[in-house]
């Protein structure tokens, strides 16, 4: 399991106080709520168009380790992600980013400018289309339980990544790498981890 978190605008001022910036977030786990959680491990992971090296994080709740020592400490690690990247890809997100917001129906996609192959952006454009659309509905429940005021009249017109602009532009301003799916997904993760978003 992974948790994305605001900690540092890229890769630079993410190395240079990771730890403590973790620390800040007071996570605790979401089975034992008054348990917070533990520096468990680390380990390497690559920006594949950068080629960029950082070390993520990896905490543990002793609480779910103790109650599943016969289970291999099944759900009871956590890997801390910075939000410039994306769980379980070699790119960075603003490489995702810019694919998926470069996409319409007109462009082919051997035409789209990025590092990936075109299997790759296939398999992106396919994946946060999807996301996006239930980013979408979040959002407009996060909207709604803050007294943001959004048109829903408006946003039938747009495209998903129009309406996506307009619902994070609606809401309070969050700390993050300043990308848009980012920010979509640091929101939609406050309904379902421990994590609470830094104004």
């Amino acid at each position: 399991m992974a948790i994305v978190a605001y900690l540092g605008d890229n890769v630079k001022d993410y190395c240079k106080n990771t730890r403590e910036k973790i620390e800040e977030l007071e996570l605790c786990c979401k089975n034992h709520p008054k348990t917070p959680l533990a520096f468990h491990s680390t380990y390497q992971r690559g920006i594949k168009e950068t080629g960029e090296v950082v070390t993520i994080h990896v905490m543990i709740c002793h609480e779910c380790a103790k109650a599943s020592k016969s289970d291999s400490k099944k759900g009871c690690t956590v890997a801390i992600l910075p939000d410039f990247l994306s769980p379980h890809k070699h790119f960075g997100a603003d490489e995702i980013e810019t694919v998926v917001f470069q996409n319409d129906e007109d462009t082919p996609v051997n035409d789209i400018d990025t590092a990936a192959s075109p299997y790759t952006v296939n398999r992106w454009l396919k994946e946060f289309g999807e996301k996006i659309g239930g980013w979408i509905s979040n959002l407009k429940y996060i909207a709604i339980e803050r007294d943001c005021v959004v048109s829903e009249c408006a946003l039938k017109e747009l495209s998903a990544v129009e309406s996506l602009k307009i619902l994070l532009e609606a809401l309070p301003r969050i700390k993050s790498c300043g990308n848009l799916l980012s920010r979509a997904l640091l929101w939609w993760q406050t309904r379902s981890s421990p994590l609470s978003l830094s104004v």
